[in-house]
């Protein structure tokens, strides 16, 4: 048994398929022989789109075409890795029913709004509870999974970015002008788009740059130091564009635009919330939108930004690498 088939239930360009290709890389590089089904992207996706991935993906969400591939081949499968809640949800029943193991990856933080949420929280915890391996992409999930009971390794996700070399950064040249803040991502309630407005006003002199599309653009648009820059798949270019990155979600499970910033040497100030305290430099946190101007107020000394992208620096070899990843999955996984 050395196949290891991979489900994931939504393919909307997050960093959960990103994740799933890495793993794939590993996995394939060890011996194993994977095989993936997502839905098909909704643009030539190197992460996904069957017809350009280097390893074997199936761009389907046909719940009967994807149960006859695990009944027909229930025999040469070592495990099933599932990703997000409604893969999980449907998949799991099966393979108990199929005697196929099953792994899973928690990409979701959970919260219970409504009845509808509630029951479907409890079946998803039935189905954790019978998987054979829990893995958390934070200790923010880890702690929701050990209030459900669970046990779970973390596995952070990494960056493919070589991280900046701080002789790069003291080359630079000092930028003219105002400091610009970047924020990378969907311009959505969910991301806390809803105070980019409260902190340009508060911060005038600041330029702030929205890479994304999402309901509120409209409403962030309003302001002059606010420019939408739409989605942008250059993020090379994105990077050097900026002094600063701005995390703004509300319980994000991990930040993978976090990450990857600290790979291109620019210093992130986050909302104290989800898992991004597990990630950011303590003095670039914000619990209240008031502390916001003072943060950047530091920042905007180069002798500050170097000492941040330091730290940052140390927290990517450390945890965010492709290398540390490779060891983890490797130790987990395979």
């Amino acid at each position: 048994m050395n196949k290891i088939v991979r489900i994931i239930g939504l393919n909307s360009g997050g960093g959960c398929r990103i994740h799933a290709y890495q793993l794939n890389t590993i996995l394939e590089e060890a011996g194993r022989d994977t095989v993936t089904f997502i839905p098909k992207p909704s643009f030539r996706d190197r992460y996904t789109d069957e017809r350009i991935t280097k390893t074997l993906y199936i761009n389907t969400k046909n719940p009967i075409r994807i149960s006859y591939f695990l009944f027909r081949n229930r025999k040469q499968i070592h495990y099933t890795h599932l990703h997000l809640k409604n893969s999980i949800c449907v998949y799991g029943p099966l393979l108990k029913i199929l005697g196929i193991n099953y792994y899973v990856t928690v990409h979701q933080s959970i919260s219970i709004e409504s009845a509808r949420q509630f029951i479907t929280t409890y079946w998803y915890r039935k189905q954790l509870k019978s998987a054979m391996k829990v893995i958390s992409i934070s200790y923010f999930i880890k702690s929701q999974m050990q209030q459900m009971g669970l046990k779970t390794v973390v596995i952070y996700n990494a960056s493919e970015r070589s991280n900046i070399k701080m002789s790069e950064f003291k080359k630079r040249k000092e930028r003219k002008g105002n400091i610009t803040v970047g924020i990378v991502g969907e311009l959505t309630k969910r991301k806390g788009i809803e105070d980019l407005p409260r902190l340009a006003l508060m911060c005038p002199e600041v330029e702030f740059r929205a890479y994304g599309e999402g309901p509120l653009a409209g409403e962030i648009a309003e302001l002059k130091n606010i420019t939408l820059c739409g989605y942008r798949t250059d993020m090379d270019s994105v990077y050097q564009e900026l002094d600063i990155m701005l995390a703004l979600s509300h319980n994000e499970p991990f930040g993978r635009v976090i990450t990857e910033a600290f790979a291109a040497g620019l210093p992130v100030v986050a909302r104290g919330s989800g898992a991004f305290p597990e990630l950011v430099h303590p003095d670039c946190l914000f619990h209240d939108l008031n502390q916001f101007p003072s943060i950047i107020a530091k920042l905007s000394a180069d002798t500050a930004r170097a000492g941040v992208i330091e730290w940052q620096n140390a927290m990517y070899t450390k945890y965010f690498s492709l290398n540390v990843f490779r060891e983890k999955v490797l130790g987990e996984l395979v």
